[in-house]
């Protein structure tokens, strides 16, 4: 059946005139095949897209939830790198310059808070990194070497890890 274009005025169930734009309606309803195939691309097209955004969406949830966890890793590693720091310079020092330190409480009680420190920083290092390999071996010797403050090694062992 041949398609009918209708333009200008149509008079609607006879007592309007309407402006109508040509049309891909056949005289019988239905839209012609460039139509549906042209609905079928824009659907596609439509499809295409929300499942693109989604991925996107997705991809920046999962990365915005690493970029957190990643900072607050850092913060704790920073701060139990900073109490350990801290600690062991306060042994080192306390060492140095009182003997009997050795012998108190608060000695045991320093040297058990730092060697608490020293698994957890381990544990939140990379084992695979090479700079964190050297930071586990100088975690394994800074309070030994914190013991002996007459020894200069522990010194030397900090200006080497630089």
């Amino acid at each position: 059946m041949p398609r009918q274009r209708i333009t200008g005025y149509v008079l609607k169930d006879g007592f309007s005139p309407s402006i109508t734009k040509p049309s891909t309606v056949r005289s019988n309803g239905l839209m012609s095949s460039s139509a549906v195939v042209v609905a079928i691309i824009a659907a596609a097209v439509s499809l295409i897209g929300a499942l693109i955004n989604v991925y996107v969406s997705r991809r920046s949830t999962y990365l915005n939830a690493v970029t957190a966890e990643r900072s607050k890793w850092i913060d704790k590693l920073r701060t139990n790198i900073s109490t350990f720091s801290g600690l062991v310079r306060t042994l080192y020092f306390r060492l140095l310059t009182d003997k009997a330190f050795f012998r108190t409480p608060e000695y045991y009680d320093l040297v058990k808070e730092v060697n608490g420190l020293i698994p957890l920083i381990k544990l939140q290092l990379n084992p695979a990194g090479e700079i964190d390999r050297h930071l586990v071996g100088l975690l394994d010797r800074i309070p030994y070497l914190a013991e002996n403050p007459q020894n200069d090694m522990l010194i030397r062992a900090v200006e080497t890890a630089r």
